[in-house]
């Protein structure tokens, strides 16, 4: 039993542990479509932005985490130069995806998961004037509930309500 015990032990940390690998020239190919339609100011500015796949368990407030953005830090970045990127740029952005999640997403629900990632992404303008990449959150953070509730009751969630009216319309055109 001991050993029994000692194998399950095993096999938990097998299940939770963390593997991270580059993924296919396809994701890459896409997010480079998705920022020149949806996100051209990262182009503009040059951002470098690697993506990787993360495997095993990963959820957030118990539900399963699709994706994630980081913004590189300075130093992280001065680290990447030449090493990870083969130039004198670094990166700026790491986005990391959901193995097991995008295994079981359609390829609609991927180009959307990109989307969203590269909208945490942005551009503003340094104090010296040149372009500083920064990382957003999304316009609403709210509760299902509360909006059954409450309806749209502050402007974030009314332009939300808008963007889907605008989206409905889309649709059916």
């Amino acid at each position: 039993t001991d050993m029994a015990e000692e194998k399950e032990d095993e096999n938990k940390v097998q299940k939770t542990k963390k593997k991270f690998f580059p993924v296919g020239e396809d994701v890459i190919a896409m997010a480079k479509n998705i920022i020149r339609k949806y996100h051209p100011e990262l182009r503009t500015a040059g951002a470098n932005i690697k993506y990787s796949y993360r495997d095993g368990t990963w959820n957030k407030n118990g539900e399963p985490c699709l994706g994630e953005v980081k913004k590189i830090s300075p130093y992280v970045k001065v680290l990447t130069e030449y090493i990870v990127t083969g130039d004198n740029r670094g990166l700026d952005f790491g986005i990391l995806l959901n193995y097991r999640a995008w295994l079981e997403l359609m390829t609609e629900e991927i180009e959307a998961l990109l989307d969203h990632l590269l909208s945490c992404c942005d551009v503003a303008e340094g104090k010296d004037g040149e372009p500083k990449f920064v990382k957003v959150n999304p316009t609403v953070s709210e509760f299902p509930d509360v909006v059954k509730r409450h309806g749209g009751y502050n402007p974030q969630l009314k332009y939300m309500g808008e963007a889907f009216d605008e989206y409905k319309n889309k649709e059916n055109d």
